[in-house]
This record gives structure tokens, C-alpha cells and sequence, in this order.
């Protein structure tokens, strides 16, 4: 049995590959990175 999310998950994922999607991964990304300051 599917949950309800698994229906929409892989159209959620998609709209990362787009223009917007991207940029705004690429924003949440450093934002984290920013927060949790990960060591090198």
C-alpha cells in the first residue's frame, strides 16, 4: 500500500530539475550549509 505522498513525490522531485527548482535547491542548500557550518 502506497502512501498518499508517493503519488506526488516524483512530480515534487521533477520540479527541482527546472529552472526555479534548481535555484531554489541550490539556495536551501546553502542556507543549511550556512547554518550547521560543516567543517572541512
Amino acid at each position: 500500500m502506497n502512501a498518499i505522498f508517493d503519488e506526488y513525490a516524483e512530480h515534487y522531485n521533477n520540479w527541482f530539475k527546472t529552472p526555479a527548482g534548481s535555484k531554489v535547491f541550490e539556495l536551501e542548500l546553502k542556507t543549511l550549509f550556512d547554518l550547521i557550518k560543516p567543517s572541512k
